[in-house]
């Protein structure tokens, strides 16, 4: 089975209403946060993550997973790559020692890759890049697994010189979609969706 029909088959992508990080209302949901929990499909997954970092034209000095969602699939990177390992927050902690990076930072210069399960408008990627940066990392790359971003999203990553590597879009999820066997007013519904997020 494909990566997109195991999601499917553990009701990773939800169909219905559901308010996103950024207030958006969307009609469906990609719920990545289960992906740990079936190992098959984590270690293809894994896969796909290794192959877009050693897509790169250089070897990151560390990557760093934003919290909370994107930590397992850095961890997973960063054990099979020898890759340091940073953990950044996407929000101010209001608790404990405030940190927003957990982990040893490397040298000002290095090169650092974000990771995350995936993105819609871009916004929450822009306070863990300016952390880093502000450290004086050099942060040109952020990979996730899912893209959903519309052209406001790309805009607001080209804006802050923002490089995004996916493995999958929108549309190419729904073209897999579309052979299996999911409900004819569910596949229109997100098709609607997609058109509106285009606009």
């Amino acid at each position: 089975m494909s990566i997109i029909e195991l999601l499917h088959s553990i009701s990773s992508i939800k169909i219905g209403e559901f308010k996103l990080k950024s207030g958006d209302i969307s009609p469906f949901y990609m719920d990545l946060r289960l992906i740990p929990s079936h190992p098959t499909l984590f270690e293809l997954v894994l896969s796909e993550y290794c192959n877009l970092v050693n897509s790169l034209d250089y070897k990151p000095d560390a990557i760093a997973g934003i919290m909370s969602a994107g930590v397992p699939f850095a961890t997973g990177i960063a054990i099979r790559e020898k890759i340091p390992l940073l953990q950044i927050r996407a929000e101010k902690k209001a608790h404990g020692t405030k940190k927003m990076i957990e982990g040893i930072l490397p040298n000002k210069g290095s090169k650092i890759v974000l990771i995350d399960d995936l993105i819609s408008t871009g916004v929450s990627k822009l306070m863990p890049t300016k952390i880093l940066r502000d450290k004086g990392m050099i942060v040109d790359d952020l990979i996730v697994l899912i893209d959903r971003t519309n052209s406001d999203g790309k805009m607001i990553l080209k804006n802050n010189k923002l490089r995004l590597h996916s493995s999958f879009t929108l549309e190419h999820i729904l073209h897999e979609l579309k052979d299996l066997n999911i409900p004819t007013k569910e596949l229109k519904i997100i098709n609607e969706a997609i058109k509106i997020w285009d606009s």
